[in-house]
């Protein structure tokens, strides 16, 4: 029986009805194209088993983040009627399988179980909520912008960013440790990180792409 967000808050019952519903995963190997240009499913993707790469989509190729069994990608492109506009590509990192949720089968889930159209929209008002921060951030000053996205390009799945040395940060970052811990200081305030001794963790970390 498979967990994901759709799946929330609902009965071991209602998730086997659910699991029935989904059909059988696509198998994809290692380094195969999961989604992205000429790969293009207009479905949400749950990763059922193995481990996924999600890399820039320009010439830059710049690793974004992993994604694991349970957590899933294209939930804001399901319902999209813009299907040319790709901002990541994600591969399999090893051998994967992947179900995908049409609009078709998300509609007819949403009618049987309520609480998972709930479920879906949560997580597109977290998605606006992240997007807001951002952009509030984005007029901020640059090296608050550029703390910002150092951290969230150096954390984990989970937001947490590994132990920092002041010092070796402010270095990799070109501005002084005055300066950053103002950063992180008005960060904190703004909640988009928790810092606890040494170590900080992004709170609107977007996990879905």
């Amino acid at each position: 029986m498979l967990d994901f967000f759709l799946t929330n808050g609902l009965t071991n019952e209602e998730k086997g009805q659910i699991s029935k519903m989904l059909g059988e995963p696509t198998l994809y190997k290692k380094g195969a194209l999961v989604y992205g240009e000429g790969n293009y499913k207009p479905a949400i993707g749950i990763v059922v088993s193995g481990l996924l790469l999600v890399k820039t989509a320009g010439e830059t190729d710049v690793t974004l983040r992993f994604l694991k069994s349970g957590e899933t990608f294209g939930v804001s492109a399901v319902f999209s009627e813009n299907s040319e506009d790709f901002i990541s590509r994600i591969y399999a990192e090893k051998d994967s399988e992947i179900l995908f949720l049409t609009e078709e089968l998300l509609m007819d889930i949403f009618g049987r179980f309520p609480r998972t159209a709930e479920n879906y929209i949560r997580l597109l008002s977290s998605k606006i909520e992240f997007l807001n921060k951002k952009i509030r951030l984005l007029s901020c000053k640059t090296a608050q912008q550029e703390v910002y996205e150092f951290l969230t390009a150096n954390c984990d799945e989970n937001g947490v960013v590994a132990s920092q040395n002041m010092s070796a940060l402010s270095s990799s970052l070109g501005i002084g440790r005055s300066s950053l811990y103002r950063c992180l200081e008005q960060l904190e305030k703004q909640n988009l990180i928790i810092k606890n001794g040494k170590e900080i963790k992004v709170i609107y970390y977007e996990k879905n792409i």
